[in-house]
């Protein structure tokens, strides 16, 4: 299982995939990066995902403006073309209060 998030400037999106990709659950909510109260983007991680990630114990991979200088970690941009390994080096780690 995985929980994939696409946490842009305006919104943010979730869905909860089985180990072959298929979609279990979304979840979708009027929260972008702009909108978190105090920038605290674990919180609100935890808020948003804590109950998926509790009962699954799935690993979270998130995407969009989540990653820029203005979301929770800034992660690198990827020179391109960029393949699996390149993408997959430029991963940063982030950690939520809740874990």
């Amino acid at each position: 299982m995985l929980v994939a998030v696409d946490w842009g400037t305006s919104s943010f999106r979730a869905w909860l995939l089985d180990a072959g990709g298929a979609v279990l659950r979304t979840r979708e909510e009027p929260l972008g990066i702009l909108k978190v109260p105090n920038g605290d983007f674990g919180a609100a991680f935890d808020s948003l995902l804590g109950d998926w990630i509790d009962e699954t114990g799935a690993p979270a991979i998130a995407a969009g403006m989540i990653g820029s200088r203005q979301g929770w970690v800034e992660a690198p941009y990827a020179f391109c073309p960029a393949g699996l390994a390149d993408l997959a080096g430029a991963i940063v780690g982030a950690t939520s209060p809740g874990g």
